[in-house]
């Protein structure tokens, strides 16, 4: 019994070392999606898919990525809007999110969630 008792107490223990020296799978496969990085102006101009439809992060010239973006309810060619929460206008934080495909990932100021001792969601920045 006290060999199977410490079997029992160990696993748990190489469970978590193991965890600290791989780490997780989905973690690894969001640091091999590039992010794309915030074009000034004279970048944009001269990318013809800049902010044009687009099905697939295929049909935008890099480093633009297909985001569907559902604050405006547009599909299209975008890079990164910011780098830092600092970028964002109050209220809003600087987050990733997927583009379609194989695309990069963009970063986007998006409104600041904030939840009630009720579990309502109350977003910072916006109106409703």
């Amino acid at each position: 019994m006290g060999v199977g008792l410490a079997f029992f107490l160990l696993l748990p223990m190489a469970l978590i070392l193991g965890n600290l020296t791989n780490p997780a799978s989905s973690l690894h496969k969001q640091q091999e999606r590039h992010i794309s990085p915030v074009l000034d102006a004279a970048a944009r101009a001269q990318l013809g898919t800049y902010h044009r439809s687009c099905k697939l992060s295929a049909d935008c010239e890099p480093p633009l990525g297909c985001l569907v973006d559902g604050r405006i309810g547009q599909i299209y060619c975008a890079d990164s809007q910011c780098n830092t929460d600092l970028d964002c206008p109050e209220g809003l934080v600087c987050r990733n999110s997927s583009t379609t495909g194989k695309g990069p990932m963009v970063r986007l100021c998006i409104p600041l969630a904030r939840i009630d001792h009720r579990g309502r969601d109350h977003r910072v920045g916006t109106h409703r």
